[in-house]
């Protein structure tokens, strides 16, 4: 049998003021938040741990996970990763989630996506990129690059395959420096990957 309540007594961030009356035989107090507000609580619920406040805990809670950035760009760039990676209903599903890109443990709170972003130079004329489109989402793998800078490592961007390397157009000009236009014009002219990889230019990509 629970013990009678004492007044002046707290539980998480209300204290007991008064007994009120009963309801469908349940003793009832009212209490007071350290908010100001005042809210009558069942005696089981204090007791169990089921109210610790009048509901701002809940709301303060909401507010430390988001940081108050529920709506901001910064939190609509969490939620369309997580939603390319996690929804597999999602349209952009198969270019990320479906071909095994992953979501750190860290990232898949807000909270901690947050926090990096912070302290990695986020700003709102910038646009997360993976270093390598093939790798996951993580601290390790991403930055924040210009967004006019992302255009060629687009996810649509075409991946090409040679020597058995599966890798964009962007990577593969890095890599035999050719320059990305160049090889985007020998595609659309119809030349083979193959091809296209192969053969050198007398036009090396700029560094």
């Amino acid at each position: 049998m629970q013990r009678a309540l004492e007044i002046g007594e707290r539980f998480g961030k209300l204290t007991v003021l008064r007994e009120v009356d009963r309801k469908h035989g349940r003793q009832h107090y009212l209490c007071k938040c350290d908010c100001g507000n005042e809210k009558v609580v069942m005696k089981g619920n204090l007791f169990g741990g089921q109210v610790r406040s009048c509901g701002c805990l809940k709301k303060d809670n909401h507010q430390n996970i988001t940081h108050g950035q529920k709506g901001t760009r910064l939190y609509r760039i969490w939620s369309g990763m997580k939603t390319r990676c996690l929804n597999k209903k999602d349209k952009a599903f198969p270019k990320y989630g479906g071909r095994g890109i992953r979501i750190c443990e860290q990232w898949i709170e807000f909270n901690g996506f947050y926090e990096w972003a912070k302290s990695s130079g986020y700003k709102d004329d910038l646009t997360l990129e993976r270093k390598d489109v093939n790798g996951d989402y993580n601290s390790s793998n991403c930055k924040w690059i210009p967004l006019s800078d992302q255009a060629k490592n687009r996810t649509n961007t075409p991946y090409l395959t040679y020597a058995r390397e599966i890798k964009t157009l962007k990577e593969w000009s890095e890599e035999t420096g050719i320059e990305y236009s160049t090889l985007h014009a020998r595609l659309k002219r119809g030349w083979s990957e193959e091809r296209t990889l192969s053969t050198p230019s007398l036009i090396k990509r700029k560094q």
